[in-house]
């Protein structure tokens, strides 16, 4: 798999473990704690997935979403909302936002796996499936 995703959590041990969790199925990751290292490291490199935290030290999460679909190529990105936060407010929010799915806390890996595969063919369909 030659896809690469962005995570963006300012909880070390969430950040690593989902670290872990994507590079050992293939993908190439970059994990940053905050929004402006986050900005920064999309502006650098657009990737194919970006799971960020709803809620983080520096600012909500939320706000990204609409950012990265505003940037050149940002509308195939597949953005998934990963949050401890229950609230159906909240998860309203994160899909009125633009983001593809969001993975409550504390999540299955099985679950998180299938959540990003699908979000990502979502926002860049093979050729065979159109």
């Amino acid at each position: 798999m030659d896809l690469s995703c962005l995570i963006i959590d300012d909880d070390r041990r969430i950040a690593h473990l989902l670290d872990l969790i994507l590079t050992m199925r293939g993908y190439s990751v970059v994990a940053t704690r905050s929004l402006a290292e986050a900005r920064t490291a999309l502006v650098e490199h657009l990737p194919d997935l970006v799971l960020v935290d709803a809620h983080l030290t520096d600012g909500d999460g939320l706000e990204l979403v609409p950012w990265v679909r505003e940037l050149p190529g940002g509308d195939h990105v597949a953005v998934v909302v990963c949050t401890a936060d229950h609230r159906l407010t909240t998860l309203l929010r994160a899909l009125r936002c633009g983001a593809d799915d969001v993975v409550t806390k504390p999540f299955g890996v099985e679950e998180l796996e299938l959540r990003l595969q699908l979000a990502v063919a979502r926002r860049n369909p093979s050729p065979a499936a159109a």
